[in-house]
């Protein structure tokens, strides 16, 4: 039995990033800095190391181990986040309650290169606040 992957997907495409683009600009000399909340064990700490060699941008990494604790932290101190990498469930009502901005997609210049079948979010059909983070099935 053949199972349509666009039927299917939403229910696996956990993970979402969320842009909270609260601090959009930097003065001059100020030190730049990425805060990300995403599940633990999701990036490794290498990899962030070399993105903040090859970028300059110190990135403050906040983890969490189950969306309960991740709705929690948005809700205390959503402000601070640029990333939020959460279940798509909750996203839905992070918009509702004006916890999450929209994308600024000028920023985003490799936005053109989703493939549009795989981007779709019930929560947020029209992508003004979420971008896949990645996609995948089990069993």
């Amino acid at each position: 039995m053949a199972v349509s992957l666009k039927r299917v997907w939403p229910a696996f495409a956990i993970p979402t990033l969320m842009m909270l683009l609260l601090q959009p600009t930097l003065s001059f000399g100020q030190e730049r800095v990425l805060r990300v909340l995403n599940y633990s064990e999701y990036i490794d700490g290498e990899v962030l190391t070399l993105f903040e060699e090859e970028t300059g941008i110190r990135v403050i990494y906040d983890e969490y181990e189950s969306t309960e604790e991740a709705w929690a932290k948005l809700k205390v101190g959503g402000a601070g986040y640029d990333v939020v990498i959460m279940a798509y469930t909750h996203i839905k009502l992070a918009i509702d309650q004006g916890l999450v901005r929209k994308l600024d997609k000028t920023r985003l210049p490799n936005i053109v290169n989703l493939d549009p079948e795989m981007s779709v979010n019930p929560a947020d059909p029209m992508q003004e606040y979420t971008v896949p983070y990645m996609w995948g099935t089990t069993g």
